[in-house]
């Protein structure tokens, strides 16, 4: 076989997992048992890249301005990026895995993101504030930091929308 033989396709999509603050406290399996258990440290949550957008799903993390900056630069934008707003009411599972509404704008900020998509927030009583105030204070913070609110996504269940595309857009 020769170099002739050979060729090459750019990847159509590539997925990286970055580390971020995060603490989980669910029942776990340990040695085939059940048990509670707390962890506090990081999670990788993946950056999709593709050649019409690079997008961003944090899950549950917590607000570090040092981690989110870093990514920030790291990636330079994103197109999208996925961020938790619900289950911070009494902080009763910690500070270290939530964000608030307007913790979730700054990552969104610190990272450089186009569109911000508001998740994670009425679906499980985890804390103790209203089901619908999540998606409320996410606009008006929105508002409050000078975001145009067509880049903040409240989505419906089941509904979809096509993902933003910077590559495809020309910006």
């Amino acid at each position: 076989m020769t170099d002739k033989d050979h060729f090459f396709v750019k990847p159509i999509l590539s997925l990286s997992m970055l580390l971020l603050m995060s603490c989980s406290s669910s029942p776990v399996r340990v040695e085939g048992k059940a048990e509670h258990h707390t962890d506090k440290g990081f999670r990788n949550y993946p950056v999709v890249q593709s050649s019409s957008g690079e997008y961003l799903f944090t899950g549950d993390t917590a607000y570090s301005p040092t981690i989110f900056n870093m990514i920030g630069n790291l990636f330079h934008s994103f197109d999208l990026a996925m961020l938790p707003i619900g289950t911070y009411g009494n902080r009763k599972y910690g500070v270290n895995n939530h964000l608030n509404p307007e913790e979730a704008l700054k990552v969104g900020l610190d990272i450089k993101a186009d569109v911000f998509v508001g998740m994670h927030w009425g679906t499980i009583e985890l804390s103790d504030e209203p089901p619908w105030e999540p998606p409320i204070r996410f606009r008006n913070a929105a508002s409050k930091y000078g975001i145009n609110q067509q880049r903040i996504w409240i989505m419906k269940t089941g509904e979809t929308r096509l993902l933003p595309n910077s590559r495809r857009d020309g910006s």
